[in-house]
């Protein structure tokens, strides 16, 4: 199982997310590419740190403790073109969030 360190979400919480990959995709490294409060909040910064890297796990924390965020196996890329992506998903930990009809969601 991956390692998961984060500053947004604690033990529990990572694994109610880790969890959610499939069995035989669980085994990943994670790498912290880009923090708003580090590396600024512009598009271009989170472009330029983010785009062209590979999968990705988003984790975001608002200034009211709400904590969200969402996966996708596909790299970000500048294109107009929308991708499928049948092993994303998106999540909410810290707030109430029913999803409709949305089979990949996360709700704790």
């Amino acid at each position: 199982m991956t390692k998961f360190m984060s500053s947004i979400v604690n033990k529990v919480q990572a694994l109610k997310i880790l969890n959610h990959f499939p069995a035989g995709k669980r085994n990943f490294r994670l790498l912290n590419i880009f923090k708003g409060s580090r590396d600024g909040w512009t598009k271009e910064v989170f472009a330029g740190k983010v785009f062209n890297k590979g999968a990705t796990l988003i984790l975001i924390k608002t200034s009211k403790n709400a904590i969200f965020g969402g996966y996708t196996s596909l790299k970000w890329e500048d294109s107009n073109d929308y991708k499928r992506d049948t092993e994303a998903f998106v999540f909410n930990l810290e707030s109430k969030f029913s999803p409709n009809n949305y089979d990949k969601a996360i709700c704790t």
